[in-house]
């Protein structure tokens, strides 16, 4: 089988989403000053070190160098929590390209363990328009069903089933959407 072939039509040279090895330069970049972290949403929001660029960067150099595997489920969920916004990049001294880093890996664990079925599904139906369009008409007009308003919070609470299922839907231990 060609190069060409495996990269699809029209496609000559691997690019980072082929090849993780071609991330190696952005990674070297990083010189762990930690400015990324005052600009990071996720950061802002979960306030752990582990949701910091530096700290995904650092993962990322452990697997490469083979220090950690790409199937440890903490490496896939660290490196799938970003937004990539890139706040971060415009405060890197160094102009670190993270979201070659990030979409790179992210790129290769969806090679090695495929998409989770949520995922797969919305892709599929993003193909269609219309089946998509039809899907967003009718998750407008049954949202009430799954979840109501509550004023005084001002949020939505999840109606059942959801309550009983919570963190795995986002919501906190009151069974209320965060805001």
């Amino acid at each position: 089988m060609s190069r060409e072939t495996t990269l699809g039509a029209g496609c000559t040279a691997p690019t980072y989403h082929d090849d993780l090895r071609l991330v190696q330069d952005e990674i070297d970049k990083c010189m762990k000053c930690g400015n990324c972290m005052a600009v990071c949403p996720v950061y802002s929001v979960d306030k752990d070190e582990m949701a910091v660029t530096r700290s995904k960067i650092a993962v990322a150099e452990a697997v490469m160098k083979g220090d950690l595997s790409m199937d440890d489920p903490e490496v896939s969920d660290m490196i799938f929590n970003c937004l990539v916004c890139k706040s971060c990049m415009t405060n890197c001294p160094t102009k670190v390209s993270y979201d070659k880093i990030a979409l790179g890996f992210r790129a290769a664990l969806v090679r090695k363990n495929g998409l989770p079925w949520l995922k797969k599904m919305i892709f599929t139906s993003l193909k269609n328009p219309k089946f998509f369009d039809v899907a967003m008409k009718a998750g407008a007009s049954l949202q009430g069903i799954a979840f109501k308003g509550d004023r005084k919070l001002k949020a939505i609470s999840p109606r059942s089933p959801f309550a009983m299922v919570g963190g795995s839907f986002g919501f906190d231990g009151a069974g209320r959407c965060p805001s």
